[in-house]
């Protein structure tokens, strides 16, 4: 995802009303998790990744809405991992034509910092007045029909002196510059959402997904990913049911749980055992059972044991996973490499040696 985020929107990760690749090759997907760049529940922004479901069609609705009614700033606030950084960028996909559009994914910095950062993202050179470029670069948008929405990402991050410049900007830009920021539910929320002042419009995201709409959500990523048959039908009805009673509808835990689940199946089928703990409390005596009850037995991962499991699973048992499928591809020819490191060394001495001699010839009286 990073470096297709990268190849997108340039070396800073922004975009100006990015072309969705998602579908561009129908083979994103290996038949091997750990083989494969992409992963079909890896966590992404992409808008063509979006999957419907209610409460984000209303909430995106009421924000294009507002920000087509009033130049008043909007906030986009919510629980964590229910997916408003996607809806920034539905909103973005939705307004293109009507809006000039610049999204940015970080906002711990002043308002020269964000105005500089927004007119190179315009192909804009900053002056010494980022400030006041910005203002005027959103009225020459504006007098041709496309007014500026500045898309901010990670609000909570966002200083409240920040805020409050930024409304002073869309106040001097007299409609010319559109302000939308989307905010997780913390302790830094409040004061941030009140800097904006009076005017700030909210819309809340707060709804997870039911059980039918987890059902819906695997589907539709795992046909976005262009995963094959077999994959598919490791989701059935009660891995779903499971993935949706672990995760409590939140979209984040159900790609992070749904990638965990297919790291661990992929482990079992190599044959991969990782290390033992020592800070473990002793095994108890295995159950005997079938294999295929062995396989229904895997537990799911639940929402206080997944950061833990996803810095295990992802970083190191991945990674080992990745060298073993790699070494079934290409067996070591140890005797070959013998050889050709016994050649390269003999023809370095070989063509050392001349100027080995002129040395000695050199030093020796």
């Amino acid at each position: 995802m990073i470096r297709r985020s990268r190849e997108q929107y340039g070396p800073q990760g922004v975009g100006v009303n990015p072309a969705p690749p998602w579908r561009e090759s129908p083979t994103l997907w290996s038949h091997s998790v750990l083989e494969s760049s992409f992963d079909p529940f890896a966590m992404t922004a992409d808008p063509a990744a979006y999957v419907r479901r209610e409460a984000t069609e209303r909430a995106l609705a009421e924000l294009v809405r507002l920000l087509l009614e009033s130049s008043a700033p909007v906030a986009l606030t919510g629980p964590p991992g229910l997916g408003k950084t996607m809806l920034l960028r539905r909103v973005e996909q939705e307004l293109v034509g009507r809006f000039q559009t610049v999204y940015l994914p970080y906002t711990a910095l002043p308002p020269e910092g964000i105005c500089t950062w927004a007119l190179r993202v315009l192909s804009a050179a900053p002056g010494p007045n980022p400030e006041a470029e910005f203002v005027a670069l959103a009225r020459r948008l504006a007098a041709s029909g496309h007014p500026l929405l500045l898309l901010l990402d990670e609000g909570t991050a966002l200083p409240p002196a920040t805020a409050r410049g930024l409304v002073d900007l869309c106040g001097e830009a007299r409609g010319a510059l559109r302000l939308l920021v989307a905010a997780s539910d913390d302790s830094r929320c409040g004061p941030i959402l009140a800097a904006f002042g009076p005017a700030l419009r909210e819309v809340r995201l707060n709804a997870p997904m039911s059980a039918a709409e987890t059902a819906a959500y695997v589907r539709d990523r795992l046909a976005l990913a262009h995963a094959p048959r077999e994959l598919r039908l490791r989701f059935d009805d009660r891995a779903v049911a499971d993935l949706y009673a672990e995760s409590a509808g939140v979209p984040r835990l159900v790609d992070q749980m749904a990638s965990l689940q297919l790291l661990q199946q992929e482990r079992r089928e190599l044959g991969f055992t990782p290390p033992p703990d020592p800070t473990a409390a002793p095994a108890r005596e295995p159950l005997e059972l079938d294999e295929a009850a062995a396989s229904d037995a895997q537990p799911f991962l639940g929402p206080g044991d997944l950061m833990d499991a996803a810095a295990f699973e992802q970083h190191v048992v991945a990674r080992d996973v990745r060298e073993r499928v790699r070494s079934r591809r290409l067996a070591p020819m140890p005797s070959l490499q013998r050889i050709a490191v016994a050649a390269l060394v003999v023809a370095a001495l070989a063509a050392s040696l001349p100027a080995l001699a002129v040395w000695l010839t050199r030093a020796l009286p």
